[in-house]
């Protein structure tokens, strides 16, 4: 068989079979793609999206942070801030409330199973979702912008991943990726009428808002 026609039906079948749930309740690392050779690469954008996101909430105080993991960049929030971690994930629990303690903060945690969030409409002053939605499968991806911006008054997006196809792809390095997809958020917002703006690229990377 063609190697490349062979390599997508190895994809295709390892994304049809993509859980988030059981997915994000079995990876108990989130972050063991980090290596010593992407290491410094991977702390500056972190750094990037930290900075994004505490100018676009200074002036906001009841924060959700939307797949919030173990809080890789809860150092955005300060002590000003009421913040709701919310999450699919069991096992990040105990992780991200000792960070958050650490640091001081106002912090409570909330347990999903589903793309439905548990808050009345415009609840939040903001809504914090940072590499997420690329691991959002392309049937969720409306339903959980749209879930976002009916909770908050606006919402702040990072993702490492920006292309200009609405669906999933093959990395580079041809491994099968069947947990991360591809959007062009300009693209997807305008598609279904958000509101995007302040939008900045960093590199291959996006961060936006929108409401």
């Amino acid at each position: 068989m063609n190697k490349s026609i062979d390599d997508k039906i190895k994809y295709e079948s390892r994304r049809s079979i993509y859980k988030p749930f059981d997915f994000w309740n079995k990876l108990n690392n989130p972050n063991k793609a980090i290596t010593k050779e992407n290491k410094d690469s991977i702390e500056l954008l972190r750094i990037t999206h930290i900075n994004y996101i505490s100018k676009n909430i200074k002036n906001d105080k009841l924060i959700l942070d939307y797949g919030c993991g173990v809080g890789r960049t809860i150092d955005c929030y300060n002590n000003n801030h009421q913040i709701v971690g919310v999450d699919i994930s069991l096992i990040y629990k105990d992780r991200i409330i000792e960070k958050a303690n650490s640091l001081g903060l106002h912090f409570g945690w909330i347990h999903v199973s589903d793309n439905k969030i548990p808050f009345d409409d415009n609840y939040f002053d903001a809504a914090v979702c940072t590499q997420v939605l690329m691991h959002t499968k392309p049937d969720d991806i409306l339903v959980i912008m749209n879930e976002l911006k009916r909770v908050s008054k606006k919402v702040i997006v990072s993702s490492k991943e920006i292309g200009n196809k609405h669906n999933s792809y093959i990395g580079k390095n041809r491994k099968f990726k069947g947990h991360r997809y591809r959007y062009d958020y300009e693209k997807l917002c305008k598609k279904y009428r958000f509101n995007i703006f302040n939008i900045e690229r960093y590199k291959k990377n996006i961060m936006f808002c929108y409401n």
